[in-house]
């Protein structure tokens, strides 16, 4: 009965996360299937942040708030479902500085979450003396882009350290 019950955890777990990937400079290839067997293929390409990108806005998730520009930022996605590539907005990553890890989720035939976890700092690097007390620098994120088969549906993004007060979160309509 044990046996059972851990080959249906474990096919559950199998459906559910399909792949997990360090992001680098360069195209990462995240590839999976629904529960329906049609073929998932993301394509995040990360860049060197050039001089002259105009989105190149200091304020982005995953910078520090000195100022800095940040080093390493998305310069395209690309959903492919069945060989078709669907069109992912700049405004989806625009704002996403320094990833680290991408992470592709399809837990059933329609739905397509990517996660994307970022940051220059992930976990608590030091204290800042401020006049008026101590800070803790944190720039960590955790970003989820959910479609609906060709849809896009959301792009939520968080603080890791505070997620409940420091949060985008943004709703896409299709209107024809």
């Amino acid at each position: 009965m044990f046996n059972k019950v851990l080959l249906i955890v474990l096919l559950l777990f199998q459906t559910q996360i399909l792949l997990g990937a360090p992001i680098k400079i360069g195209t990462t290839v995240l590839e999976g299937k629904t529960t329906k067997g049609d073929e998932i293929r993301v394509e995040i390409t990360a860049v060197n942040n050039p001089k002259s990108n105009p989105y190149s806005i200091e304020d982005a998730w995953g910078t520090e708030k000195d100022g800095t520009k940040p080093k390493i930022i998305i310069s395209s996605i690309k959903i492919i479902m069945n060989d078709e590539s669907e069109r992912v907005p700049v405004s989806i990553y625009m704002d996403l500085t320094e990833p680290k890890e991408a992470q592709l989720i399809i837990p059933d035939e329609q739905t397509i979450r990517l996660i994307i976890k970022g940051g220059v700092h992930e976990k608590y690097t030091g204290r800042l003396i401020i006049k008026g007390g101590v800070h803790e620098k944190y720039t960590g994120y955790i970003a989820e882009i959910l479609h609906l088969g060709n849809i896009l549906i959301s792009k939520s993004v968080y603080n890791t350290q505070y997620p409940k007060n420091i949060r985008e979160d943004i709703k896409y309509s299709l209107m024809y």
